[in-house]
């Protein structure tokens, strides 16, 4: 059996064989913090070791772990030389460095591997099995799934009670993934399907890979082609498309139809037909999809409400750059003279209506202005050489974006354009450069480019 990953707060961590991919910490029960994260650092010698910052950067563990996984349920996996075991939020160790592996917290229980096999134990210490397992799932909705050998020795999995380990779904699947919403995906001749709790097949397996239920609803695959069903394994969406994604809060999904992308709903009906090249999704810093897409047609981006199918600005760009805190940086290019990032002069000027210095894009002497676009429409239009994305800066206590641009003074050899670099807020105020600047912003298009 193939070993899946589930994404955590500190990355994609692999974990006991029977993992699902997809799955979020609140899916499975897994009630992990971010208040404490695992960092790496050189404690002498070249030796790498393992401690925990919190939220500010602060030390709070010391690097002393060969390894450490995220805080879940309050306690977090780390290894020793003698093996991997858990620690408290204090550091202090409450289940000893003695197994093989061993997986997060859920629900009170964590997977843990030794010599004899996979089991499970709970915040103290305490197996909960007598009998150790080939594998060994999360607890979720108080069942897990677990592997074990059947009479002729091939590998079965089913489900397993948190009430004294007690058999909850007959180990009689391939393949089994944790519950959630009251089904789990099963494999079954090949083909995934779902069981309940009870251990009935209340969606038959005829399915190419398995998915959880959200909503309601899970995306499910057949050949190559993806839909939607509900909890009866009716077809909400056609299993039709190359490719479907997440539903945003209004029940608005991308989907991918003969290499072209649009915006469906949840009950099928379209909300922009595939019509577009590529697309951009973006999420904030918790993963939400957020109510704008960006879709490119030819060479150009536009942006689009997914909820109406209506543009959010009448204006294409050319060049995007990655979404933070409600904005993404966005860029056109212009048919004038600009510094080209790729050459050394880093500045340029008239005189006498002539371009002295500079360069410019060798792609027909064009050049990308950058600005900000903000998901409620609000933009600060192109105006910038380059533009970072928004990130919360402590110092200002808002968020900021470095930026760079262009600005003029007069002299006696003419208009002199310097290339400046500074920090802006998200309304554009120019709030530190690296030299002073007077009338920001003061660039003459009809002098500088």
């Amino acid at each position: 059996m193939k070993n899946f990953l589930i994404l955590l707060s500190a990355g994609l961590l692999a974990f006991s064989p029977m993992l699902a991919f997809g799955f979020s910490d609140a899916n499975f029960g897994l009630s992990c913090s971010k208040d404490l994260t695992p960092f790496q650092q050189d404690v002498g010698g070249g030796l790498q070791q393992w401690g925990y910052r919190d939220s500010n950067g602060n030390t709070v563990i010391e690097p002393q772990f060969d390894a450490a996984k995220v805080f879940c349920n309050g306690l977090a996996a780390v290894q020793t030389d003698t093996g991997w075991g858990y620690i408290n939020k204090f550091g202090k160790v409450v289940i000893d460095a003695n197994y093989i592996e061993a997986s997060p917290f859920s629900n009170g229980y964590a997977a843990v591997k030794a010599s004899s096999g996979w089991n499970y134990v709970d915040t103290k210490g305490v197996l909960l099995c007598s009998t150790p397992f080939i594998g060994a799932g999360f607890f979720s909705e108080h069942l897990a799934p677990v592997q074990l050998l059947d009479a002729n020795s091939n590998i079965v999995a089913g489900y397993i009670s948190e009430t004294g380990c007690r058999v909850a779904v007959a180990a009689a699947y391939q393949d089994a993934y944790p519950f959630y919403e009251g089904v789990a995906a099963v494999l079954q001749n090949g083909k995934w399907g779902y069981v309940d709790s009870t251990g009935s097949l209340v969606i038959g397996a005829r399915f190419d890979s398995p998915a959880y239920f959200d909503n309601g609803r899970a995306r499910v695959q057949v050949a190559d082609k993806f839909g939607i069903v509900d909890k009866t394994g009716k077809e909400i969406i056609s299993i039709v498309f190359s490719e479907i994604g997440g539903f945003d809060p209004n029940d608005i999904a991308l989907v991918r139809l003969n290499q072209k992308y649009g915006l469906i709903k949840s009950n099928g009906t379209y909300v922009i037909a595939p019509q577009f090249d590529s697309v951009r999704e973006f999420t904030d810093e918790k993963g939400k999809i957020q109510p704008i897409s960006g879709f490119r047609v030819g060479d150009r981006w536009a942006f689009i409400r997914r909820a109406t199918g209506a543009y959010l600005i009448n204006q294409m760009f050319d060049s995007l750059g990655e979404f933070s805190l409600d904005a993404i940086p966005v860029a056109y290019y212009t048919a004038n003279h600009l510094p080209y990032s790729s050459c050394s002069a880093n500045w340029t000027y008239r005189y006498g209506g002539v371009l002295r210095s500079g360069c410019t894009d060798p792609d027909n002497n064009r050049s990308l202005r950058w600005g900000y676009l903000f998901t409620n429409g609000a933009w600060l239009s192109p105006r910038y050489v380059s533009a970072s994305s928004f990130v919360m800066n402590p110092t200002y206590g808002r968020p900021t974006a470095n930026v760079s641009f262009l600005n003029y003074s007069q002299g006696k050899f003419g208009t002199s354009c310097w290339l400046f670099s500074g920090v802006i807020d998200q309304s554009g105020k120019l709030l530190s450069s690296d030299e002073p600047v007077t009338g920001y912003p003061q660039v003459a298009p009809s002098d500088c480019w």
